[in-house]
Order: C-alpha cells, then structure tokens, then sequence
C-alpha cells in the first residue's frame, strides 16, 4: 500500500514539474542511469555482494 501511494505522488511530481519539452536534451542521461541499474543487477544476481566484500 505504501509503495502504491509512494508512485502515485511520484507520478503526480513528475506530471507538474518536469519539463517536457525538452526531454530529448536528458535522453543520455536516463539512459545513462538505466543501463548502470541493469548492469548492477545483472553482477550482483550472479556474484552475491557478500562474496565480494568480507
């Protein structure tokens, strides 16, 4: 339930103050910060954090 209301507010912030228009000129960036995520998961999915770290 939380996580629900956490998204919906989210959702509403990003509806009234991102700027649109302009989306392209951030395009790198998100997929900058998306491909970093996936990577993250795909390492730590196949080598457990606490392996690495003593």
């Amino acid at each position: 339930m939380y996580l629900l209301l956490v998204v919906i507010v989210y959702i509403i912030f990003a509806y009234y103050f991102v700027d649109w228009k302009n989306w392209k000129k951030y395009y790198p960036t998100i997929q900058f910060f998306i491909i970093c995520n996936l990577l993250y998961n795909v390492i730590f999915i196949i080598i457990p954090y606490g392996d690495i770290m003593p």
